[in-house]
């Protein structure tokens, strides 16, 4: 049951990583859009980082999970290099 359950996980986790938008489409005007999109109603607890244009840094966030915006990085190291270097 313990590995059925892991699998299931696994396959869960890799479906939510390719749900999340490519950073590489990332602009200016990403910088003051939310990390989710506001009609977002999951309830997932997976940690993530966006960048707050109005302290000027990337800050963390329990993302729930789907209806991201490209303000939602799976990393701090990955949203400083992209939106720190575009909006700061």
């Amino acid at each position: 049951m313990m590995k059925i359950n892991f699998i299931l996980l696994i396959v869960c986790a890799a479906s939510v990583v390719r749900a999340v938008p490519s950073t590489t489409q990332f602009s200016a005007s990403d910088c003051t859009q939310p990390h989710t999109q506001p009609d977002a109603t999951c309830r997932g607890m997976i940690p993530r980082y966006y960048w707050n244009d109005a302290e000027k840094q990337c800050q963390d966030f329990f993302w729930g999970g789907c209806r991201a915006t490209n303000n939602n990085f799976a990393t701090l190291k990955e949203c400083q290099a992209v939106a720190g270097s575009i909006c700061a």
